[in-house]
């Protein structure tokens, strides 16, 4: 691109997805399940610097939205000792479409670019609490 080594970090701003999730009750507080859906990302522009001396070059690939599908899979724990109250953890690989992305700035050759296919991996555990008005007594999934 520049006549030496670039190197530049791409930093994921936004997402969002929607899908479905199916699961199964092994056990009455423990359901395991799988998920699946569309999703969509943005990464901010990335600033190139040469490899070698950490200078920057006055090149940059432009912030880009991609547009892809995920897959994941977790499990949902009931807590025994507190009404309504769920811990879930889940593992999601999302891929997104292949792009050619511009090389923009002073420093950049014309018809230069990067050809980028990402795919992000995401763990997320968190603590989840269910309101249902409709029957309080009840537990639901």
């Amino acid at each position: 691109m520049f006549g030496a080594p670039t190197t530049g970090t791409a930093n994921e701003s936004g997402g969002w997805s929607v899908g479905g999730r199916l699961g199964f009750l092994p056990y009455p507080n423990l359901m395991p399940f799988v998920s699946a859906g569309y999703t969509q990302t943005r990464f901010d522009q990335v600033n190139l610097t040469f490899t070698n001396t950490g200078l920057p070059t006055n090149g940059f690939l432009p912030a880009t939205t991609y547009s892809g599908w995920f897959l994941g899979g977790g499990y949902e724990y009931r807590v025994p000792w507190a009404s309504g109250l769920y811990w879930r953890t889940e593992y999601r690989f999302s891929e997104y479409q292949s792009q050619n992305i511009p090389l923009l700035g002073p420093g950049a050759n014309p018809g230069f670019g990067q050809h980028a296919t990402p795919n992000v991996q995401t763990v997320t555990t968190s603590l989840v609490w269910k309101l249902n008005w409709a029957s309080p007594g009840a537990m639901h999934w």
